[in-house]
């Protein structure tokens, strides 16, 4: 039987030549595809801009039309409003209809001989009346204005003075 047999070299600490630290290679990124990269996203970021203004719009112009639909059906509904009323108007207007009005509504009628009566005014008396009630009612005028103007210098002169 043979065994194999393994031969152990020692290991002398003094021997040993001190190495230096490897240094870690860094791995240069070429310019030219870094400038690629941000070009990419910078083309990506413009697109969705873009696009989101393009959607944004859209709403907008969704929204306006949907106001727009509202107002014009709050213009047809005054317009028949508006057609409706001057129905009404034509139909109130007639005379026909203001008379049958007065005689269901109110028991109107039409006044009679037997209550019917007439005065014979005399003009010139007339005259001198209305002369009269007008003198009145400027010296009425005149005596309201002229308390109001006592009165005011009144509480003027007392506020003045604080009493």
């Amino acid at each position: 039987m043979e065994v194999a047999r393994k031969d152990y070299i020692p290991y002398n600490i003094e021997e040993r030549i001190p190495q230096q630290p490897q240094r870690k290679k860094r791995v240069k990124v070429n310019k030219g595809h870094r400038i690629a990269k941000v070009a990419a996203v910078s083309t990506i970021a413009i697109i969705l801009a873009m696009g989101l203004t393009i959607v944004l719009r859209f709403a907008t112009i969704t929204e306006m039309r949907h106001q727009l639909h509202g107002l014009n059906k709050q213009v047809e509904e005054a317009e028949a409003q508006k057609e409706k009323l001057r129905a009404e108007l034509e139909t109130v207007s007639k005379s026909r209809w203001i008379e049958t009005e007065a005689k269901e509504r109110l028991a109107m009628t039409y006044p009679q001989t037997e209550n019917t009566y007439y005065f014979k005014v005399d003009e010139t008396k007339v005259m001198l009346l209305s002369s009269q009630l007008t003198k009145n009612m400027v010296y009425e005028e005149l005596q309201v204005e002229k308390k109001g103007f006592l009165a005011e210098t009144f509480n003027r002169v007392l506020a003045f003075l604080n009493i």
